[in-house]
């Protein structure tokens, strides 16, 4: 009884404790969104680009993407007014709970994508752990934005790949665009190939 009043009472401190940390946790998001932007050669990346020059890139006739990661529910506004996305939209798209799917609307489109990340453990029996991280991405005239809530090493993955695929006479939507949904077939071919191992 000791044993499993304690359990519980452990559970109730932790549950205490989880939406400081939560709290704590986007405060930190928020301070650290970052944005970069890639021209269309797939050659300049500028780095810390403010929200008000995305705007600039979005409805600028060039061709760019537009890379922004680590968004907290504290950026849904300022997002929402650079690139004319509603809030609500941002919302439905960008939570957890959210499926992968596509959406068309008048200017722009949205997809949203899980991208895996496999991982095996072996102690004694083999493992497999799958973790997974959300993307959005908006197809937006000559532009492609892709918007995630983590900070993570796609961008660099990507634009490393979607060199060997780009041809100058495309536009640079088409070549990201096909490079993120070649890497996330390739993740889930990986899960599949463990589970058959």
């Amino acid at each position: 009884r000791l044993l499993r009043g304690a359990a519980v009472g452990g559970r109730a401190v932790d549950r205490k404790v989880h939406p400081r940390d939560a709290a704590q946790r986007e405060a930190q998001a928020a301070s650290v969104m970052g944005i970069r932007v890639m021209d269309s050669d797939l050659e300049n990346i500028h780095e810390d680009i403010s929200l008000s020059e995305v705007k600039k890139y979005v409805n600028s006739p060039s061709h760019t993407w537009v890379d922004i990661t680590s968004v907290s529910e504290s950026h849904f506004d300022e997002l929402s007014e650079a690139l004319g996305v509603p809030r609500i939209m941002l919302e439905s798209e960008l939570v957890e709970e959210s499926y992968p799917r596509i959406d068309y609307f008048e200017h722009y489109s949205m997809i949203f994508a899980r991208i895996a990340e496999p991982r095996m453990v072996q102690k004694g029996t083999k493992r497999l752990f799958v973790s997974r991280a959300g993307l959005l991405v908006v197809c937006y005239g000559q532009n492609i934005i892709t918007i995630s809530r983590q900070k993570t090493s796609l961008f660099s993955q990507i634009l490393d790949k979607a060199k060997k695929y780009h041809n100058p006479q495309e536009p640079l939507v088409v070549s990201i665009l096909y490079t993120i949904l070649k890497y996330i077939l390739e993740k889930d071919e990986q899960i599949i190939a463990t589970l058959e191992q």
